[in-house]
């Protein structure tokens, strides 16, 4: 339904006035325009790149944060994009707040606040039927050839893998955790879990061995496999040992077979049977041991 309305000549009020007429229940509502969003706004690398060196002046700071100017120029950072969202909630009677943050990245796998400024980060949270729902519509494209659910209405057990408010109340955890534990987690791609995984590989280690578990999904269409980098060698194989069990599949490899302090990588492949290809991404999962 998002797609019939990705005119660029639409007007905000041709949009909202085309949700209020054809779309009743509040969190499709919330998921139309997470689906407009992406699939019109652009994000602003340009813009984001002068952020980081400082460059801006306090009118493109202000513009930048402007929904309206987001929705006419059609493309935007973080805080634009969230705005707009605010702002197309707001016009549908749904509560919403902007939640500002720091997040996690394959360039930043261990966060400081005092120093990170450039992964400060913007996302959202919206209210449906007294209970709070975490939104990032900035993250949602992440490949060009699909936009991810994931990002709608995502757990805060899994959002806090890679998202960090300075507020600790938008964590939405039953026990909240400090920043030493949030960097002590993994880096996990959202691709993870758009493959069908359900949970994190379990990482555990004895004086000989590393360990990692994966459970099983229900597709074969996905295979996993590891590397590592170090200070000398970027996504160099690991060659485990495999044991199949029932509910899940090990890997285990020699601690002596990877230089100290190396960050092991999990890369999934995606086979198309029918057309005998294979995608492969990397990075999915970094661990630092």
């Amino acid at each position: 339904m998002a797609k019939s309305m990705s005119n660029p000549k639409v007007e905000i009020k041709d949009l909202t006035d085309f949700v209020t007429k054809n779309i009743l229940d509040k969190k499709q509502i919330a998921k139309f325009y997470y689906y407009w969003i992406n699939l019109n706004i652009d994000y602003d690398f340009e813009k984001r790149d002068k952020w980081r060196t400082e460059n801006s002046t306090d009118k493109e700071i202000n513009d930048s944060e402007n929904p309206l100017l987001v929705f006419e120029e059609k493309k935007a950072v973080c805080i634009g994009y969230s705005n707009l969202y605010k702002m197309f909630l707001d016009s549908s009677k749904i509560e919403c707040v902007i939640i500002i943050g720091y997040v996690k990245t394959l360039e930043n796998l261990s966060l400081e606040p005092e120093l990170d400024d450039n992964y400060r980060h913007a996302w959202n949270a919206l209210k449906i039927e007294n209970s709070w729902l975490l939104v990032d519509t900035t993250w949602a494209h992440q490949f060009e050839e699909s936009i991810s659910d994931f990002y709608f209405d995502t757990s805060p057990e899994k959002l806090i893998l890679s998202h960090y408010p300075e507020d600790n109340e938008w964590q939405l955890l039953d026990n909240l955790i400090s920043i030493e534990e949030f960097n002590s987690q993994p880096y996990v791609h959202s691709l993870y879990f758009d493959t069908g995984f359900r949970q994190l590989p379990v990482l555990t280690e004895d004086d000989v061995y590393y360990y990692i578990e994966f459970p099983k999904i229900a597709s074969n269409n996905w295979l996993t496999k590891l590397t590592y980098d170090s200070e000398n060698k970027i996504n160099e194989s690991v060659i485990p040992e495999y044991e199949e069990k029932e509910n899940s599949n090990l890997f285990k490899f020699k601690k002596n077979g990877i230089p100290k302090n190396a960050v092991l990588n999990v890369v999934v492949t995606y086979f198309d049977w029918e057309k005998q290809t294979k995608s492969e991404y990397n990075n999915i999962i970094k661990y630092q041991l």
